[in-house]
């Protein structure tokens, strides 16, 4: 009979030992995510919105002329910080780009739009427990580009072409702030710099009365231009396992 009770209790602590090695994991795991982040490494998923303004340049001298746009990204993406000294992070984008054409008092509206894929590494300066200003180098890989073409009107057209691909650098500057525990938001500028043309449109205008005075154009985008972004990040991991992290100062600013 003591056998068999001895023999129950070994298989019940077999049993019931994963899901306790488990749940003290995710304890730990708890615990480090509500700790100061200079005191951990944590992972987290992401949602970023960023707005530019962008420009074309014309190759015409005539009576074209152009306005500065708009540039629009949404992304979602997944980061790695260590102890809020650096990070990594990856982006995968859909963004839209327009300027506006004017000729004879019209306007037209034109630019192009795809998908991006974007990998970043951040520095946090200086090391303060929670919120703190940061720098970030990202490069970036367009793709699936197409044209997004306007409104046209009378005696007007365009057309748009653009490339299979694109690839920029985008210099960031920002601040951190950690909302709640699990909560950080980024509030950041950028300059996007692109080291290709992405795309181009053809513009034209038909005189009525004498096709003599038809005037064309070429709008060439360079994909560079100024912005903001701002970032919202869910930790969903964190770990204590850290050594040789120093105190740092504290987040009163």
């Amino acid at each position: 009979m003591n056998r068999s009770k001895l023999l129950f209790v070994l298989v019940a602590m077999l049993a019931l030992n994963p899901f306790s090695a488990q749940k003290t994991e995710t304890v730990k795991g708890q615990i480090a995510i509500n700790s100061p982040l200079r005191q951990i490494q944590y992972m987290a998923t992401s949602v970023r919105y960023s707005y530019g303004l962008t420009a074309a340049k014309l190759n015409s001298s005539k009576n074209w002329s152009t306005q500065p746009g708009t540039s629009h990204q949404a992304a979602l993406g997944w980061a790695y910080s260590l102890s809020n000294t650096i990070g990594a992070d990856v982006q995968l984008s859909y963004e839209s780009h327009a300027v506006s054409y004017r000729n004879q008092g019209v306007l037209i509206k034109t630019g192009y739009k795809g998908f991006g894929v974007e990998i970043g590494a951040k520095k946090f300066i200086p090391q303060r427990w929670d919120n703190t200003f940061f720098i970030r180098a990202a490069f970036g890989y367009n793709f699936g580009l197409s044209p997004a073409e306007g409104a046209s009107a009378d005696y007007f057209s365009h057309s748009g072409n653009t490339a299979s691909s694109a690839t920029y650098a985008m210099p960031e500057v920002g601040y951190q702030f950690r909302v709640s525990n699990q909560h950080l938001i980024d509030v950041s500028c950028f300059y996007h710099y692109g080291f290709r043309s992405p795309a181009t449109t053809n513009l034209l205008y038909i005189d009525p009365i004498n096709p003599s005075n038809n005037e064309s154009a070429v709008g060439t985008y360079n994909g560079r231009f100024l912005g903001f972004s701002v970032k919202y990040s869910y930790l969903f991991w964190g770990s204590k396992k850290l050594t040789g992290v120093r105190k740092g100062p504290t987040d009163k600013f």
